[in-house]
């Protein structure tokens, strides 16, 4: 093929993937109007509040996969280790609750990135691995019981509301906007997306892979600390079933939102918008009163565009 064929075929496969996210956005906004009450200002909060713990994530997952490492399968359980952490260590204050969960969803996921950049070991086998020893270490932890905190204990603040905006979506959209200004203006975020997107000139130009993908990881693992310790929040306990999921329907938020899965193309702010498209989804079939199985059979399908979209931008 010459390069003028190959360009052609380029912009025609790009040209049907910008069709397919366009017509999946008036789908959506058409099944909204077809919805009666969900353009109102309580089901727009809804919305955002569905979108905003699993939004956290798929921004965070949103640098590994810039970093060229596809996705993480452990992102879930991290969510739960961080909301179990973050509700045992409520006899300690708030303070130390908050610290702890964010050093453990850091910690927990940056150790994942080293592996991975050092060893050049396989991303979906180490997250897999980490998903299984997370997933046995908090249940030894906390012995696989629901856990309370302490009475006094005071959540307020988190789960309630802050100029009628729940806080859980405040830190989401405040999240989303400072990580896309981090990521573009900062040497880190262009040092990203050069080892994401050509590891060898990365190299060449002495930039360590193994640090900017640590340090990616280690940003994912701060993001699922976030969603952790808002679920703990919002539910008031901490059980292994906080974030169950969170790995496919943050993957499919990173697709729907434009960020390419072999790296170095992408941003949080199209995953910000990804999330909520899903969400939005998500609060259409709750409202007009469908099962949970054509809610999955929906979840499905979005999975489903979200990688032919990638399989059309990656060819």
């Amino acid at each position: 093929m010459s390069p003028a064929a190959g360009a052609r075929d380029w912009d025609a496969r790009r040209i049907a993937s910008i069709g397919v996210r366009v017509a999946v956005g008036i789908a959506v906004i058409a099944a909204g109007l077809a919805t009666p009450g969900f353009f109102s200002i309580p089901a727009l909060n809804a919305v955002l509040s569905a979108a905003a713990l699993l939004g956290l994530v798929a921004v965070g997952m949103t640098f590994i996969t810039i970093s060229g490492n596809f996705l993480s399968l452990a992102v879930g359980v991290s969510v739960a280790a961080c909301c179990i952490t973050f509700i045992a260590a409520s006899r300690w204050g708030m303070a130390a609750a908050l610290i702890l969960s964010i050093i453990a969803g850091i910690v927990m996921n940056a150790v994942q990135g080293f592996i991975i950049a050092y060893f050049r070991a396989n991303p979906i086998i180490v997250s897999i691995a980490a998903f299984g020893l997370l997933l046995a270490g908090v249940a030894y932890a906390s012995d696989a019981q629901t856990m309370y905190p302490v009475p006094g204990f005071n959540l307020d603040l988190l789960r309630g509301k802050i100029w009628g905006i729940e806080t859980a979506t405040l830190v989401f959209v405040l999240s989303a906007v400072l990580a896309q200004i981090f990521i573009v203006r900062s040497r880190f975020g262009r040092e990203l997306y050069l080892v994401g997107a050509n590891p060898r000139a990365a190299d060449v130009a002495g930039i360590s892979a193994t640090r900017v993908v640590t340090v990616a990881y280690g940003i994912a693992g701060l993001f699922c600390a976030l969603s952790g310790i808002l679920a703990g929040a919002r539910a008031q306990i901490g059980t292994l079933d906080m974030g169950v999921g969170y790995e496919y329907d943050a993957f499919a938020a990173i697709l729907l939102g434009g960020t390419a899965m072999h790296g170095g193309h992408g941003s949080p702010i199209r995953t910000f918008f990804g999330a909520i498209i899903y969400a939005a989804i998500a609060t259409i079939v709750v409202m007009r009163g469908y099962s949970i199985g054509v809610q999955l059979l929906l979840n499905g399908v979005l999975i489903l565009i979200a990688v032919c979209l990638y399989a059309l931008e990656e060819h």
